[in-house]
Parts: structure tokens; sequence; C-alpha cells
């Protein structure tokens, strides 16, 4: 019996929980009511408003446009019962055009024409903005130029490392080129960048053919390229335990190579991730490592057609194969060692830039400025360079030699259709449009150069050539040591008046010619002590004075 009381208080104790809860909802239900009866009164209210004629929404509707001013009375009279006249209707017509039409046309078209206002006033703003973000673009682009040319100054591309020294060896050249350009106190201010390149294997990364060195500023670039020259490969060597064994140069090296690998008695340092001394040397086998200065990617675009040029000047005059012609990158001119011009590469705004502020490449056109004395040849050989290219280009690319005979366009079509059909096919060659200049001799851009040699003169000097291969270092005639040794004792011809570095414009260009010598002898084999300093300037007097009169 007590179970059954105990279930009973629990089953009373939930329906009073229920009937509370009922009571809850009662009255929520009752304030929902109120909230929409007095949602309803307000609806009403503010739909009155907007009916009556004095309301804040009628005020904002010009009178016109009201749909209560549309109402056109009758006149007075008028039989509402009878039909109406062609005269009647006419009348009301008029009098609705005149009084009601016009009218709301004119509240109309002021209504727009203030929108219109605003309108231009907001696309005049957003034109200043538009104005403003593209001088802040223009500014960003220049500073990012800027920087790259600043970062180009600075920037040394190392190449023809031997494939087989690694990352530690090519630091280690660094190293020795800068201790050879006396740049001993940047030590840890520069740095060397090497990409590696996935082969597939783990573990066994293969290091790309170029390294970029970057210098504290550009002088110290100036003088590390003064000595490119004479920078050759250095790698680590480490000797194991217990042996004394000679360095072994690598597979890679051994194959067809000349040099050897020579020890140098003060220079050892620690191999990268070795913990014993690693003896280091110098490898001679594959020549010097080249190191050009670097320069940015838009500056290689823009010397572009420079280069072209330069490969068509040597191309059809082969005196220029051995004399060197001299890009002054700043402006885009090509002169050769006696400062005649050679021509060009000029750079102009098309057209007004629709895009950015600074313009696409496609709106900028490119002069090729070449003499008008050299005009033809230097076409017909850039013609040729150019076709030559594409050749190479469709056999690199077609294997079977069905492609040849089915190809559309063919690589060599319009080929012997002379110069207008290339020079029309060339324009669109790099991304700017591409234009020949020819430009006379009397042209102001050539008046302040020395005067260009004629073609004539030019084919007299390569006709000259074989006489100046007589004075080239040839090791089996006996080297320069060879030629030293007669130069040396032959009496000078030129007269006494005349300095002792004559025909060389100053002793420090002789002294520059002398120590390029002394390099050539060392590269042959030679020791350039076995002959003292006069017999060399001697010998490069010699030597010049012969080339002078060639020419």
């Amino acid at each position: 019996m007590s179970g059954q009381g105990d279930q009973l208080d629990k089953m009373s104790t939930l329906l009073a929980e229920v009937a509370a809860q009922l009571e809850q909802v009662k009255l929520q239900g009752s304030r929902r009511e109120e909230q929409h009866q007095d949602l309803t009164e307000r609806m009403s209210q503010l739909e009155a408003r907007m009916d009556a004629p004095q309301s804040s929404a009628a005020v904002l509707i010009p009178t016109q446009l009201q749909p209560q001013s549309f109402t056109v009375p009758l006149a007075q009279g008028v039989d509402l019962n009878a039909p109406a006249t062609v005269g009647q209707c006419m009348e009301l017509v008029q009098m609705a055009m005149q009084q009601k039409v016009a009218p709301a046309l004119g509240a109309v078209y002021s209504s727009l024409s203030t929108s219109q206002v605003r309108t231009n006033e907001r696309v005049g703003n957003l034109e200043q903005q538009v104005r403003a973000l593209r001088i802040r673009t223009a500014w960003a682009e220049k500073d990012m130029l800027f920087s790259q040319i600043e970062q180009a100054k600075r920037t040394i591309v190392c190449r023809n490392f031997p494939t087989w020294q690694t990352e530690a060896d090519r630091r280690l050249t660094v190293e020795k080129a800068l201790a050879k350009a006396g740049l001993w106190n940047i030590d840890g201010m520069w740095d060397l960048a090497t990409t590696r390149l996935d082969t597939g294997t783990p573990g066994k990364p293969e290091l790309s053919a170029t390294s970029i060195l970057t210098v504290p500023s550009l002088t110290v670039r100036k003088r590390i390229l003064e000595v490119a020259d004479r920078v050759y490969p250095w790698y680590f060597h480490q000797e194991k335990p217990g042996t004394t064994e000679e360095p072994k140069e690598p597979e890679e090296a051994n194959e067809g190579s000349e040099g050897t690998a020579e020890k140098t008695p003060a220079a050892s340092s620690q191999a990268a991730g070795s913990k014993e001394e690693a003896q280091t040397y110098e490898y001679k086998g594959g020549g010097p490592v080249k190191l050009s200065p670097g320069v940015t990617q838009f500056e290689r675009r823009l010397a572009s057609p420079l280069q072209g040029l330069m490969n068509a000047y040597r191309a059809a005059f082969s005196k220029f194969t051995k004399e060197p012609l001299v890009p002054r990158w700043k402006t885009l001119a090509l002169v050769d060692s006696k400062e005649a011009w050679l021509g060009r590469i000029v750079y102009r705004r098309g057209g007004p830039s629709q895009t950015t502020s600074t313009g696409t490449l496609t709106d900028w056109e490119c002069e090729i400025h070449i003499p008008e004395e050299h005009a033809n040849k230097l076409l017909e050989t850039w013609r040729s360079i150019w076709y030559d290219q594409l050749r190479q280009q469709v056999n690199q690319t077609t294997v079977e030699q069905e492609a040849f005979d089915s190809a559309i366009p063919e690589y060599n079509e319009g080929e012997d259709e002379g110069l207008d059909h290339w020079i029309a096919r060339f324009r669109y060659e790099f991304p700017w449009p591409v234009k020949f200049v020819q430009v006379p001799p009397d042209a102001e851009e050539r008046t302040h150069f020395t005067g260009l040699r004629s073609t004539e003169e030019l084919m007299e000097e390569m006709a000259a050539q074989e006489q100046e291969a007589a004075f080239t270092v040839n090791s089996e005639s006996g080297g320069v040591g060879a030629m030293i040794d007669v130069t040396s004792q032959m009496k000078r011809t030129h007269s006494d008046a005349r300095p002792s570095y004559y025909p060389f414009g100053s002793q420090t260009e002789l002294e520059g010619a002398v120590e390029a010598a002394k390099i050539a002898h060392i590269n042959h084999g030679g020791v350039p002590g076995d002959y003292s300093q006069e017999a060399w300037e001697a010998w490069c007097i010699k030597r010049r004075a012969a080339g002078s009169q060639s020419q």
C-alpha cells in the first residue's frame, strides 16, 4: 500500500507541474495576442498616414506625380448622360496634355537630373580614387624596379662549375676568389645561392649549373670581376686515416681534361660535414669559373635585340670575332674598340596605356638603329641567323622526316622572298613591335662618335687576319717564350720622342696587356718568371705595333 501511495504522490506532483506549464502557455498566448493587436493598430495608422494628402511620403513625391493630380475636371454644363462629341474629346485631351502630362514630365526630368548629378559626383569621386590608386601603383612599380636594379648591381652569376663539385666546394671557390681580389674584410657579408634539382633519386640532388653570388656593394663586385679570368674551381679532399695518398680527381674531370689538381700548402680548411681536416686543391682542367654581372629580367629582355645585333656583326664581319664589341647596357648602344658607332636599341611609347599607369609591354615599340652603309649586309646576316635558329628548333622538336613535308607552315617559308618578308615576320619576335631604322652618317645620333669604318676597310682588316694569327700564342712553335726571346733582342723602331709605352695609350694599358699575356702563358703551361718585365713589355709593344701596321 505504501508503494501505491508513493506513485500517486508522484503523479499528483507531475499533474501540478503540467497545470503550471499550461498556465504559462496561456499567459504567453494572451501576450502574443496583445502584441498582434498592437501591431495591427500601428499598421492601420501608418496606412492612414500614407493615404493622407499631407503625409510625409506624399510630401516627398512632387505634386504633379501624385495620383490625385491626374484627374481632369470636365467643363461646366456638360451632360454626362449624352455621348461626347469630337470637339469635347479634343478639348479634354489638350487640357490633359497641357495641365497634367507636361508638368508630370517636367517633374520626372527634374528628379532624374538631380539623381544624375549625384551619380556624376559619385563617378567623379571614384575616378579620383582610381587615379590616386594608379599613382600609388606606379610608385610601387618604380620602387620594385629600382630595388631589382640595386639588387642586380650586387649580384654575380657564377657558371662553368665542374659537375662533381659540391656546395661546399663552390663556397670554397668563392672564398678563394675573394682572397684573390683582396677582399678579406667582407667575411660573412656575402651569400652564395645554389638551386638543388630533383634527380628522382632520394638523397642525391643535383646542383644547378649556375650559382648566384650576392656581395655587399657595387664596388666589391667590380673588384671581383677584375680577377674573373683567374678564378678556378677549388675543392676539398679528405685523406683517409693512416694514408698520404695524393688527391684523385673525379672521373668526370679526368676524361678529356688537361688540367691538374695543384695542392696549396697554406690552404687547409674544414670540409662541410667532416670532423677531420681536409686539404683544398685548385682544379684547372675545365677552365676558369665564368663570372658575369647580374641583370634584372626586364633588362635581359630589353637587351635581347642588342645581343642579336652583336651576333649579326660577328657573323657579317669576321673582324669582330677577334676585335671586341663594346655594348653600353645603360644606353643600349653598340660601339667597337675604336669607339665607332655600330648601332643602338631605342624604345618608344607606341600609344597611351589603356590598362595601367605604367603601361604594358605591348604599349612600347622597339627601334633597332643600324648604320646606313652596313644595313643590307647586317640584315641579310641577321635573317640567315634567324632562319638557322628556326631550323634548329624544328630539328629538335620533329622526330619523323614526314613532319618536314607536312608541316604547315614550314620553318623556312618565305626565306627566299627577301628582306621585306623577313622584316615583317621579325616584327613580332619580341613582346613589343620591332622595326629597323637606317641611320645616315650625318645624323645627330652618330656625330659625337668616332667615324665608322667602311665595309672596304673591314674587308681589308679581315684579309690581314692571317698575319695577325702569326703573333698568337702557339705552344707547338715555342709559345710566348719563343717570341719573347726574339723580341727582347730587337731594338725599338719608334722615335725617341714617343713615350716608352707607345703604341699603347698609357703605361697602365701596357701593364694590363702584359698581365693578360702572362695569364695566357700560364694557361699554356709556362712560367712568367722566366722572363723579365722589360722583355714582356717589349713583346707586347711589338705585337701591338705589328697589329697596327696590318690594319
